[in-house]
């Protein structure tokens, strides 16, 4: 049974911290490590997590001396595992019993899969479902989400998380490890509870995450083949569109709907970027509907 490590960076969230460590410890796979990286917490997680600790062996503490946010723990974490396999999880969020299961039996010929979850807000009531959409789209949305697993050559290709992205630091690195070409695969399986509630990370910097989506899409636009760049063409446009620049909008949608991707896209903007029927008004394209 391969070994599994798992990062979970953590600070000021005594108070989650156990039920998220809980559902590591009910998974049906039982060779993993979890690896608790403490970024500078001022509340009592260093007690929540000497006493997990003691309850559990698999389970090991670090603490960061300052605030080094979500990247520079991860790097912290993932410099210690030792796992076949690695993965990391959020404070707040919370592991069905078969994630691990699943994910390593799915990761077969392929070097990141990544799964469907379910939306819950504070209390853990369902506010919502979020499908691992197909990898082309990495640069529409983070298709990889918060339930993943990959292999140990990832991190040997890809390195550290990059400390310059706050906020979006998966997100670049799920765009890296395509650029290196390594085969990313959606589980159709809900495997994971993802919360969302005003006093996650998300939730306090929600202009300045808009701002880093931004620049992490311009930055990586080109970097990519269709129909990733078709992708990022999109996202751009409804950057633009959101920002009341409706004449830049269309241009990179047009552009988009002139790659070979046209299909893959075309129902996003349907679906909501733009609203319904605008890809038929935009287009110049004959053929194109």
């Amino acid at each position: 049974m391969p070994l599994v490590s798992i990062v979970l960076p953590t600070r000021n969230r005594a108070d989650l911290l156990r039920e998220s460590v809980e559902s590591v410890k009910n998974q049906s796979h039982k060779n993993w490590e979890l690896i608790v990286v403490d970024d500078a917490s001022t509340d009592e997680t260093a007690q929540v997590v000497d006493e997990l600790v003691e309850s559990d062996d698999r389970i090991k503490y670090v603490r960061n001396p300052v605030n080094e946010r979500v990247a520079g723990s991860l790097n912290n974490g993932f410099a210690l595992a030792k796992g076949d396999f690695l993965t990391w999880t959020s404070d707040d969020n919370l592991y069905r019993p078969g994630a691990l299961d699943v994910m390593v039996k799915m990761i077969a010929g392929a070097d990141l899969v990544y799964a469907d979850m379910t939306l819950i807000d504070a209390v853990g009531l369902t506010i919502g479902h979020q499908k691992a959409r197909p990898p082309e789209q990495l640069l529409l949305r983070n298709v990889v989400g918060s339930c993943f697993l990959y292999n140990r050559k990832v991190l040997d290709r890809v390195g550290a998380y990059d400390k310059q992205w706050t906020l979006v630091e998966d997100w670049d690195y799920w765009i890296r490890v395509a650029k290196f070409g390594l085969k990313m695969k959606p589980v159709p399986d809900d495997l994971y509870e993802c919360r969302l509630h005003s006093a996650s990370e998300l939730g306090n910097h929600r202009p300045e995450l808009l701002d880093h989506v931004e620049k992490l899409v311009h930055k990586h636009l080109g970097s990519l083949p269709e129909p990733h760049h078709a992708a990022g063409l999109l996202h751009i446009a409804e950057i633009e569109w959101r920002h009341g620049r409706k004449k830049e909008a269309k241009r990179y949608a047009r552009k988009a709907f002139g790659g070979p991707a046209v299909k893959l896209y075309k129902r996003e903007l349907y679906d909501g970027l733009f609203g319904p029927g605008s890809s038929q008004k935009w287009m110049k394209t004959p053929g194109v509907t």
